[in-house]
């Protein structure tokens, strides 16, 4: 009896929640899919969606781009998105109600500029800032920036061998373009061709290129534009997210690996960790390997973000890149007569016919710090009070043979170490703000070598501002920065007893520029943008003077070098209609005091070698012209084409005659076809590239030491998929480069007096996404 009325007292207690339960499951989730640039629904997207516990369902959108689950219960829901030739999005939602979610996938590779509206108005758009997929930065992690950002038109690659890479935009490159990680400016020892920004693309969400004007938050004098790695501090849940890849590549016979976690608090907050590593061995061009081409490198990033309150947040980030690179050896040569036979050999000196893992002899180690802490204070009317302040510590040691054997003793020991504080206000129409930056380079004596670049102290102040109005019925977007630099360097004049010498160098800079929507409608966009630019010599361009080890050059400053002065103008087009979509962006860029490091025409023997000389110098009237294009058609649904251009025309008008290490003419075509899915595999695309490059053909014989190499056309092809499983994802990729093991040089590497290009590079990645 006792047993009965127990178990008819727990059939009461439970039946109530249980009726509760049920009452809260009647709910629905519609789900709208769309393409991010045209708006157009999406048909046979897979949307999966699961509660991580008893619940996962699955289903494809109609040709309306809809789907719909329904008796769902009120709680926490994880989702995946799929579609053919789109980057999978995963996403989880609070189900509290009834609730519709719309959703756009990056379907073209054309972005389409935004036009802001807030309170009416409207903001120009950006056209020159292009954005990289999240696809195309997964596909492509395991090179350096540079390479990623090279299928953007526009942009090239300055290029020391195969592992060290410097990005150009319209021909500039270094000082004349910025780099900003995680909303501060990079600041390494990007001395030379040869020192590439320090900085990896594994821990980043998002990469993009200004190509042109970029903000006025920026350094002074940064015509060519900006490159911004960002990483997401917007956190899913409280869960734990994040995602685990792997890959191979043959030429090298290198991998990687790279792990991502993040996970939320409850005050929308929360914690992410990254880290990532990649090793290979030597490079192999077509007829043989180059040695002592290894590389290894390590990053890690940790990010914190906590929100005090509704109206104080604060982000602190911290990035530490390693990375240690084998410079070729057939690079380094003893006297002139065997450099000016190195450059007419079909292979480099010292070349061997097995492959090698070893970095030996010449090499690169170079360590990075950043520490990136930023507070953002809400104030009323929408209106942001920001601080930031950061810290970054560059080494970077280059070993060298030395004739007294002491090898493990580096031949170039600098240490940077740089400070970055800004205070700005921010309101949906105007940023105002002051910067102070200090930066303290110091050369390890212990060397016993002249250093590259002197001692220096070197600080910035700058106070800058933005703003739109309303002009002629027309919003104009403009921006006014000034910057004040003085520089203390300890040059060291080479005579008999060596002296040193204390300079005090002041700088003024300034930029002012404006950017409006000359028309617009939604099927066109017509912008403009136009500044004027004074830009201060940079330390390496007044000082540097020595062996650049991983360009096998010698390098040379000018201590006369004035303000360089620059007027830009740029029109960006964009057309989009149905299946197609092309866009245009024609510039012209006219300069005075234009400085160059150019070809001297000198052999210099010395006693780690002979090298040819490079120096820094002025020219009077300098134009650079040019216009990029990218045009992409959708005849079928499944199948898109698309074809991309670079072209460019730099001229010294002072002299009548090229501007050297210019960029050469370059097109691209590709086909992409989305293939049906097969059972659980989705996404399924296959592409194949063609990439064309011209011959430099603007070069005078006396501004290199030898003729501009043949242009080439290589193909490229690849498969990815993904397979879906619950809360994972699982997402698979092989390609292969240089399909045809196409032997060729590049007119922009360094390395082309010496050795060929890489030949033919099979890839396997896969990623898994939880």
């Amino acid at each position: 009896m006792k047993s009965s009325l127990s178990q008819l007292f727990i059939l009461l207690l439970v039946l109530p929640t249980w009726t509760i339960g049920q009452s809260n499951c009647h709910y629905s989730l519609a789900l709208q899919v769309n393409d991010a640039v045209g708006k157009k629904p999406l048909k046979d997207a897979l949307v999966t969606l699961s509660n991580g516990r008893n619940l996962s369902r699955s289903a494809s959108t109609g040709s309306d781009g809809k789907v719909e689950f329904s008796q769902l219960c009120i709680g926490s829901y994880h989702y995946t998105i799929l579609h053919a030739g789109c980057q999978p999005i995963i996403g989880s939602l609070q189900l509290r109600g009834d609730t519709t979610l719309i959703v756009g996938l990056q379907h073209s590779v054309i972005e389409l500029p935004e036009v802001s509206i807030t309170e009416k108005r409207a903001l120009p758009g950006n056209a020159s800032q292009k954005h990289l997929s999240a696809a195309e930065i997964e596909r492509l992690q395991f090179k350096p920036i540079a390479d990623i950002l090279s299928s953007i038109p526009g942009i090239n690659v300055l290029r020391t061998g195969g592992q060290i890479a410097k990005p150009v935009i319209r021909g500039m490159n270094a000082q004349r373009i910025a780099i900003l990680n995680h909303g501060m400016p990079l600041a390494g020892q990007q001395w030379g061709n040869d020192h590439a920004p320090e900085i990896s693309s594994w821990i980043y969400d998002s990469i993009s290129v200004v190509r042109g004007i970029a903000s006025v938050e920026l350094a002074a004098g940064q015509m060519g534009g900006a490159i911004i790695a960002d990483k997401k501090a917007n956190f899913i849940d409280e869960h734990l997210h994040g995602s685990i890849g792997t890959g191979i590549f043959t030429n090298g016979r290198g991998f990687w690996n790279h792990i991502k976690l993040n996970k939320g608090d409850k005050h929308s907050g929360g914690i992410r960790a990254d880290i990532a590593y990649k090793t290979s061995g030597d490079l192999k061009t077509p007829g043989y390997y180059l040695r002592n081409t290894g590389i290894r490198e390590f990053s890690t990033g940790l990010l914190w973000r906590h929100n005090f309150s509704k109206k104080i947040e604060n982000t602190l980030n911290y990035n530490y890149f390693q990375t240690k690179i084998g410079i070729l050896r057939g690079a380094h040569i003893g006297n002139v007569s065997d450099l000016q036979e190195a450059m007419n050999r079909d292979r480099p000196f010292f070349t061997e016919e097995q492959f090698s893992a070893r970095i030996d002899l010449p090499r690169q180690e170079v360590n990075h710090h950043t520490v990136n802490n930023l507070t953002e204070v809400k104030l009323p009317s929408s209106s942001i009070l920001r601080f930031r302040i950061g810290f970054q510590h560059n080494d970077r040691r280059e070993f060298d043979f030395r004739r007294s054997g002491e090898n493990d003793r580096p031949a170039l020991n600098l240490k940077q170490n740089d400070f970055f504080n800004e205070i700005s206000y921010r309101s949906a129409f105007q940023k105002t703000g002051v910067q102070l930056r200090v930066t303290d380079n110091t050369n390890n004596p212990e060397t016993g070598i002249l250093p590259l670049i002197p001692d220096f102290l070197s600080y910035r102040v700058a106070i800058f501002h933005s703003n739109v109005k309303k002009i002629y019925a027309r919003e104009v977007s403009y921006g006014l920065r000034y910057e004040l630099t003085r520089i203390q360097a300890f040059p060291i004049e080479r005579s008999v007893p060596l002296v040193v010498h204390e300079e005090f160098r002041t700088f003024q800079s300034y930029t002012a520029n404006l950017v409006t929507n000359i028309f617009k409608d939604p099927q066109k966009v017509v912008t403009y943008e136009g500044q004027l630019t004074l830009r201060a010599p940079d330390v390496n361009e007044l000082y540097s003077f020595g062996l650049h080890q991983g360009v096998a050059g010698i390098e040379e400053g000018n201590r006369l070098l004035h303000n360089e002065f620059g007027f830009q103008q740029h029109v960006n087009t964009l057309y989009h209609s149905g299946a197609l979509t092309v866009q245009a962006d024609a510039y012209i860029y006219l300069f005075r005091n234009f400085i160059n490091l150019e070809p001297t025409g000198e052999l210099r023997s010395t006693i780690r070698g002979a090298f040819p000389v490079f120096k820094y110098k002025q020219h009077g009237l300098v134009i650079l012209t040019g216009l990029d294009v990218n045009a992409e058609i959708n005849p079928l649904e499944f199948l898109t084409f698309e074809v991309k251009g670079s072209f460019l025309y730099a001229q010294n008008l002072s002299l009548s005659q090229p501007i050297a290490w210019m960029p050469a003419n370059r097109a691209q075509t590709a086909l992409k076809i989305d293939l049906s899915d097969l059972k659980e595999i989705k996404n399924i695309y296959w592409r194949i590239t063609g990439l064309f490059a011209a011959r430099q053909w603007r070069l005078l014989p006396e501004q290199d030491f030898m003729p501009a190499p043949a242009g080439y056309a290589l193909l490229n092809s690849e498969i990815s998929f993904a397979i879906p499983a619950k809360k994972n994802l699982f997402r698979f990729s092989i390609g292969v480069e240089n399909l045809l093991n196409q032997k060729y040089r590049d007119y922009l590497n360094r390395w082309k007096y010496f050795a060929d290009e890489i030949g033919r590079n099979l890839i396997i990645s896969t990623v898994w996404s939880f």
